[in-house]
């Protein structure tokens, strides 16, 4: 039987990543880390704190991951990015609120670097998996993350007062991730789905609303194992 060689290229989600305690720390039984122990999968966890799709393209990051391929192996490539790409410059928001402006990855940018990596990926013949974006939680981020860098109330007047825009927006970009995956026939880790069907999305969540703490890097585990 071939080995099978597994590649995540992910972000702080991906990491295992929490915020809770003041200070970015790295969940010790983390998703990743459950399969690896329980499974003996040995996945090489590429996953960087604060990676956007932008910039995992601009790097070059899957060209330079395909030269090293082994020939001898099943190569599969899962990709868990995306949340970082929907992200503002809250700081300009702040600075000209009434003006229009776009997350640090516009949707069509977004949408064509995912069809540049999967075409890359398919003449490799890399096996390769999408995951999901995890949802995010507005009130959590908005309160404790946003409101922290700049003043909150600025950046609700560019919402027009809608805080649920930021979760709005965020699954925009998700949705682009699907339709990549549908169009190009990439097997999906729905993560989201996962969360959002969840009774407890509060207790899955850290205090900044964007990384799932130990419970949901479990949850995030369990949805994995029903594919394997």
């Amino acid at each position: 039987m071939t080995e099978t060689n597994i590649t995540l290229f992910g972000d702080s989600v991906g990491k295992g990543i929490c915020t809770d305690n003041g200070k970015i720390e790295i969940i010790k039984n983390n998703a990743v880390a459950l399969l690896n122990k329980n499974y003996g999968l040995n996945i090489n966890n590429r996953s960087v704190y604060g990676l956007s799709l932008k910039k995992f393209a601009d790097r070059k990051i899957i060209d330079k991951y395909i030269e090293t391929l082994p020939d001898d192996k099943d190569n599969v490539a899962v990709l868990e990015l995306g949340g970082n790409d929907a992200d503002y410059d809250w700081k300009k928001v702040v600075a000209s609120f009434d003006s229009p402006h776009h997350p640090k990855t516009t949707v069509a940018e977004f949408g064509d670097d995912l069809n540049e990596i999967v075409n890359k990926l398919n003449r490799a013949k890399v096996k390769t998996y999408f995951c999901t974006i995890t949802p995010i939680s507005s009130e959590r981020y908005f309160y404790n993350v946003i409101s922290k860098i700049v003043n909150g109330q600025t950046v609700l007047d560019f919402f027009h007062g809608d805080i649920n825009t930021i979760y709005r927006h965020h699954e925009i970009f998700s949705d682009v991730l699907l339709r990549v995956a549908i169009k190009n026939d990439i097997e999906l880790i729905d993560l989201r789905r996962a969360f959002l069907q969840s009774e407890f999305f509060g207790d899955l969540m850290c205090s900044d609303g964007i990384h799932p703490n130990e419970k949901g890097q479990y949850l995030i585990y369990n949805t994995v194992t029903q594919l394997i």
